[in-house]
């Protein structure tokens, strides 16, 4: 088995973003998912060895609802919700290290030939023939790679996706009064202390991680990321109640980042031509929901 990878390292919205400030140390944030929950019993299993060896732990943050008028009201998880350690991206990394994968490809087309798929990337290099193709790819850019005779065709051609902003922001050492915000008002609906987060670094500041509504990056997209980021730390000095001087700050657009339509609770399998789709978006759009999918296809493997 051979994974393309076209970004420069695993993890997806599972990823890092690290920063070098001026006087030469680094910040880290997770920008893409924050915690994950663990509530089908095979992703329960799955985690265990991890769990097992701290690059899973759990995480109880001190979490505040900030409500349409603004009031502010405690909250406790019920459930278990997890974190990889010491980043997100470190359960992925960790995974990956037994399998063959090839970074910085991006397969653009599939060729079918006598002895299997032939896949093509960006630069014209050729790779194969594989007997099977499975794309874990978002929707829209499965579509462009799936063939016309894909028996599934018209579900990724009629699924959407929605995007989403994340502002990293490091501050010198300031105290809030939460770990992790749900918002709703404003164009954030999430603001987490990265530091908070069991085994992060960067004691020595605050990072923090405020992600945008659907509906705020949609109206937003076209704006140039350096003056996106100067609103939305405008709308965070609002949400703090506080004015804040970054000493770092950056945008991450995330144009596939939620399922706007229906989730489909199953991968797609066209058994007659050996290709596949499975993702997050094909089970709601969380991480337990990547693993789901990616599970209920091993399944026709077995």
């Amino acid at each position: 088995m051979s994974i393309f990878e076209k970004a420069r390292g695993v993890g997806g919205r599972m990823s890092t973003r690290y920063a070098t400030l001026d006087n030469g140390d680094q910040v880290e944030f997770d920008h893409g998912a924050q915690f994950f929950t663990a509530r089908e019993p095979a992703f329960q299993d799955f985690l265990i060895p991890y769990i097992a060896q701290e690059i899973v732990k759990p995480w109880r943050p001190h979490i505040l609802i900030q409500d349409e008028s603004g009031e502010r009201h405690t909250n406790l998880w019920q459930e278990t919700h997890y974190v990889a350690n010491p980043r997100m991206n470190t359960l992925v990394k960790t995974i990956c290290q037994s399998l063959k994968v090839l970074t910085s490809v991006h397969i653009e087309t599939l060729q079918k030939t006598a002895d299997g798929w032939i896949l093509i990337d960006k630069e014209d290099g050729k790779h194969g023939p594989f007997d099977w193709v499975v794309s874990t790819a978002p929707v829209a850019q499965s579509n462009q790679l799936m063939p016309e005779t894909f028996q599934h065709k018209p579900v990724l051609q009629s699924a959407t996706m929605q995007p989403c902003h994340t502002l990293m922001v490091c501050l010198p050492k300031i105290t809030l009064p939460f770990e992790a915000c749900f918002l709703r008002q404003g164009p954030f609906h999430w603001i987490a202390q990265n530091g908070a987060k069991p085994g992060r670094p960067g004691v020595a500041y605050t990072t923090l991680v405020a992600q945008t509504t659907s509906e705020w990056s949609i109206t937003h997209e076209a704006v140039e990321k350096t003056a996106c980021a100067e609103i939305l730390n405008q709308a965070l000095s609002y949400a703090l109640g506080q004015s804040l001087t970054p000493i770092h700050q950056a945008v991450h657009f995330w144009r596939y980042a939620s399922v706007s339509s229906e989730a489909l609770s199953a991968p797609l399998i066209d058994p007659d031509n050996h290709l596949a789709v499975c993702g997050d978006w094909t089970e709601g759009g969380r991480v337990e929901g990547a693993f789901m999918s990616a599970h209920k296809l091993a399944k026709l493997f077995e």
